[in-house]
This record gives C-alpha cells, sequence and structure tokens, in this order.
C-alpha cells in the first residue's frame, strides 16, 4: 500500500510539472488559433478599407504569433494574407518574400494542393507585375500542373486564362489559342464571367495580331454585356476607337471613345480622352480637340498627385511598419527572457523533485531488495532441509526396502537350496545304495554291462547337471563374488572357490560333504586348507572373512 502511495505521488507530481512546462515554453498556443484568424480578418478588412498601416499592423501581430503555433496551416495563410496585403500596396518584394516563405511550407508540410496553387498564382502574379513573364509563365505551369487532376475545377479554368494572358504578353500567340481551347474545353456550366474573361484574352489576341475584322465584332458584344469588368470594357472600347480610326470612321470612333471615357477608371481616362483629342483634330475641331488635351493634362496631373501621395503613404507606412517590428521584436525578446527565466525555475525545480523521487526510489527498492535477498536465502535453507529430510527418508526406505528385498530373496534362495541339496542327497544315496547293490552281483557274477553300468553311476555321483544348475543358483545369490575372490586371491583354484561360496551361504559341514560327495572329517580339512591360502589365522574366521568381502 505504502509503494501504490508513493508511486501515485510521483506520477502526479511529473504531470505537474509536465504541464508547467507545457505552459511555459508555449504560452500563447493555448488561444493562439482563434487570435490569428481574428487578427487575419482584422488585416483583410483593413486592406479592403486602404489602410495599409492598420493591415500590416494586424497581419504582422499574426505573423509573430505564427512562430509559436505549431499549425503549419494556419501560419501559411498568415504568410499569404500578409503577402497580398503587401501585393496590393505595391509593396512587390516584400508580398514575393511572403508568398515564397507559404509556398516553402505548404512543401514542407506536403499541404493541400489548393492552398499551394494559390500561393503559387500570387507568386506568379508578382512575377507578372514586375514584368518577368517568363518567371512568371513557369510559376503558372507549376500550378498547372498541380491541379491536372482537378480539371473540373474553376480554379483549373483561372489558372489557363492567366497563362493565357502571359502568354500574349510574350506574343506567343498559338500558345494562347491552345490554353484558350482547353479553358473552353472544361469550363464549368453557369460560368458567364469566365466564358467572358476567355472572350477578353482572346480579343487582346486578336488585337496584337492586327485581326481587326475578327475582333470588332467580339468587342462589341462584350461591351454590351455584364459580365465583363469596367477595366477591359475601357480596354475593348479603346480597341474599337482604334480600329474604327484606322478605318476612317471617325463619327462612330467618337461614339465609341466617349462610352469608354463614361465607364473608364481615372487611370484609363486620359488614354481615351488622348484619343478622342486626335479625332477631333483630324475633323479639324481644333477647339474641342484642346478643351480635351486639358481633360488629358488634368487627369494625368490628378495621376500624378494620386501617385505622389501613395507614394508618401507607402514611405509612412515604411517607418510605421519598421517602428512596429522593431516594438514587437523588443517585446518578444523580453517575452522569451521572461519565459527562459521561468523555463529555467522550472526545470531547476524538476531536477530537485526528480534527485528526490530518485533517492528515494533507490532507499526504497534497497531495501525490497535486501528483504527479497533475505526471505529467499531463509526459503532456499527451509528447501534445502526439507530437501535433506526427503532424501534421508528416501534413502531409509531404500536401504530398508532393499534390505528386506534382500532377506527374501535369499531366504528363496536358500529354500531352493535346501530343496536342491535335499534332492542331491538323496540322489547320492539312492546312487550309494544302488552301487552296493550292483557290486555285490558283479561279486557273484561279473559282465562287462554291469562294469560299464557301475562306472557310469560313479560318474554320475561326481558330476551331474543338477549340481551344474545348482552352481548357477549359487553364483546368481552373489554374482560379485566369485569376481572380487578371483581379483583378490588369484591363486585359487575354481574347487576352492565353490567351497568358499558353500561357506558363504552358511551350510553345514555335513551339507557341503554331501555335495562334494566326501566325508565331513575331509571337508573340515578343507576349510583348513582354503583358509591357510586366504591367509587366515584360523578357519573359524572364514565365514566372517568372506561375508565382509563380498
Amino acid at each position: 500500500m505504502k509503494n501504490v502511495l508513493k508511486y501515485n505521488i510521483f506520477r502526479q507530481s511529473v504531470a505537474i510539472v509536465a504541464l508547467l512546462l507545457w505552459l511555459v515554453s508555449s504560452p500563447i498556443t493555448v488561444f493562439a488559433a482563434d487570435d490569428i484568424n481574428s487578427l487575419i480578418r482584422l488585416g483583410k478588412a483593413a486592406v479592403a478599407a486602404e489602410r495599409p498601416v492598420d493591415a500590416i499592423r494586424s497581419l504582422n501581430k499574426a505573423y509573430q504569433l505564427t512562430r509559436n503555433h505549431c499549425d503549419p496551416a494556419l501560419r501559411c495563410e498568415v504568410c499569404y494574407t500578409m503577402g497580398s496585403a503587401y501585393f496590393v500596396f505595391s509593396e512587390y518584394d516584400k508580398a514575393l518574400g511572403m508568398f515564397f516563405e507559404a509556398y516553402e511550407l505548404c512543401e514542407k508540410n506536403h499541404l493541400e494542393w489548393k492552398r499551394k496553387g494559390k500561393v503559387i498564382n500570387a507568386i506568379a502574379g508578382v512575377f507578372f507585375e514586375q514584368g518577368e513573364y517568363e518567371r512568371a509563365q513557369d510559376m503558372m505551369k507549376e500550378c498547372y500542373s498541380s491541379k491536372e487532376e482537378q480539371r473540373d475545377s474553376v480554379q483549373y479554368v483561372i489558372d489557363l486564362l492567366d497563362m493565357a494572358f502571359i502568354a500574349n504578353k510574350q506574343l506567343q500567340f498559338e500558345e494562347t489559342a491552345r490554353l484558350l481551347r482547353k479553358a473552353r474545353r472544361y469550363l464549368p456550366k453557369n460560368a458567364e464571367p469566365y466564358a467572358t474573361r476567355i472572350k477578353v484574352v482572346w480579343a487582346e489576341c486578336l488585337f496584337l495580331q492586327h485581326k481587326y475584322a475578327e475582333l470588332l465584332p467580339m468587342a462589341k458584344e462584350i461591351c454590351s454585356g455584364k459580365w465583363a469588368g469596367r477595366e477591359d470594357k475601357t480596354t475593348l472600347y479603346a480597341y474599337i476607337v482604334r480600329i474604327y480610326t484606322d478605318q476612317g470612321k471617325l463619327s462612330q470612333a467618337q461614339k465609341a471613345a466617349r462610352r469608354g471615357i463614361s465607364i473608364a477608371p481615372v487611370k484609363k481616362k486620359p488614354m481615351l480622352y488622348a484619343a478622342l483629342s486626335d479625332l477631333y483634330k483630324k475633323q479639324g475641331q481644333y477647339e474641342k480637340a484642346l478643351s480635351l488635351k486639358d481633360s488629358v493634362m488634368v487627369y494625368t496631373d490628378s495621376i500624378y498627385h494620386l501617385a505622389n501621395r501613395q507614394m508618401i503613404q507607402k514611405n509612412q507606412m515604411r517607418l510605421e511598419i519598421i517602428q512596429y517590428q522593431a516594438a514587437m521584436e523588443n517585446k518578444m525578446s523580453r517575452l522569451n527572457a521572461h519565459r527562459m527565466l521561468l523555463l529555467f525555475v522550472t526545470l531547476t525545480c524538476l531536477l530537485i523533485l526528480m534527485v528526490c523521487l530518485i533517492v528515494m526510489r533507490n532507499r526504497s527498492a534497497k531495501n525490497r531488495h535486501e528483504k527479497q535477498i533475505m526471505t529467499l536465502k531463509l526459503e532456499k535453507e527451509q528447501a534445502n532441509a526439507l530437501l535433506a529430510e526427503r532424501q534421508m527418508r528416501e534413502t531409509e526406505l531404500e536401504a530398508e526396502f532393499q534390505k528386506k528385498f534382500m532377506k527374501q530373496h535369499l531366504e528363496e534362495k536358500k529354500r531352493e537350496l535346501a530343496a536342491t541339496t535335499m534332492f542331491l542327497q538323496s540322489r547320492n544315496d539312492l546312487i550309494v545304495s544302488i552301487l552296493d547293490h550292483l557290486k555285490r552281483i558283479m561279486a557273484q557274477q561279473s559282465t562287462s554291462l554291469l562294469s560299464d553300468l557301475v562306472h557310469h553311476l560313479e560318474q554320475l555321483l561326481k558330476s551331474s547337471k543338477e549340481e551344474d544348475k545348482f552352481m548357477k543358483d549359487i553364483v546368481n545369490v552373489a554374482p560379485d563374488f566369485t569376481k572380487l575372490i578371483k581379483e583378490k586371491h588369484p591363486e585359487l583354484l575354481d574347487s576352492d572357490i565353490r567351497f568358499l561360496t558353500y561357506i558363504r551361504m552358511n551350510l553345514t559341514v555335513k551339507d557341503i560333504a554331501t555335495m562334494l560327495n566326501i566325508t565331513p572329517e575331509s571337508c573340515r580339512r578343507r576349510k583348513i586348507r582354503v583358509s591357510k591360502k586366504l591367509g587366515l589365522p584360523s578357519s573359524a574366521e572364514l565365514y566372517s572373512y568372506i561375508i565382509n568381502l563380498s
């Protein structure tokens, strides 16, 4: 129970310290995503309201927050939005830097193709505004290839139109025609604005090739429609004025110029006023021509004033952005210093806590290990004692069983030997009586047949199969005895070893004499003689010597 309590305290301490480390290492990431999205919306609103300083300030703050945010998609969105703001305010170099950072995030983190395509479009737009049409074309081709599998999308058609527009700037008219055909093929249904945009790009291509007969009806159709923008219609009215002027249709050219002036934005008006002034000059209406020249000068001067004011605003914006970035960097450096100090204190506390916990754990483990060792030693001693007791009991039981078995086996053999002895003794007595009877018959009547019979019986009395079997039984009773006695006393004869075997069986002198077919007195003398061969001082010690030897 105590160990479980210590483990729970250790686990809770580690969890608290880990939470503290997470909060210290990233204190602004808990609610950073919502704050960043809010700043992006504020930045877009400021761009729409033409407040560049507010837009860049909000987006720059969001950009600083994304440094500590782990979501690459959100950081990519901030970089793209900030680059778009710089692009709107004509800061192309900074816009390009932000767009490339967004592109690297897309490549490194394998973001979705829509986000990557949007960034590549933006990079191509910057190159186009800087007049680097080849680089813009290369970027658009990469964007086009990444969307090759999404041919049913509107963005795919937009990319084809942008590539066709760039091809016009490079005077690659066949490429423009190929791209526009492909755009028409994959144009979605009910997409009239994009169909009109295709016609506008094709009209520009025709104008650059001086194909006015095909261009004029298309330009009138586009200008009479509602889907083309003001700038596109102004450009098309300029084309119409040029065509009518070349054809000598000055009145129609004047009408087209007035219509273009009525819808043209400020930057486009001087171009149409100058064209209309040239028309009045060709008709001899010099006063109207001069009046329009004054309008051209007024609009040109207004454009210059607007450009100067925008330049001043840009410089102010740059200064404020630099100051704001310096303040943000100073604030971030102080915040990082505070965070590092707090992180150092937290790590120090964690280290002290870990050392204390490790010491406590090692001490507890040591005590537990020593206790286990003592327990194991005690269990081992008890097991050894039980094992020794069990082995002793088994040995005693085995010895007792062996003793009983040998005793029983010996009794059985003795009974068998006694029976065999009685049989041999009765047989020998029978043979002796038969011999005596035959000898008396031979004394009265001697024949060769009787002589052979007497000789045979005498041989049978000396040796027989029953006696051989009897000796085998004796050897089986003590199989190692004959081997041991021969090794220790090689001078003994086989008859001596047989005699010693009878002695070992504790047979009487009379039984042995009967077995050997000799008198008891001869048996005693033989016992004395064999004892001397064994080096015994007396024949009384023969039995003890034989038993100890086996």
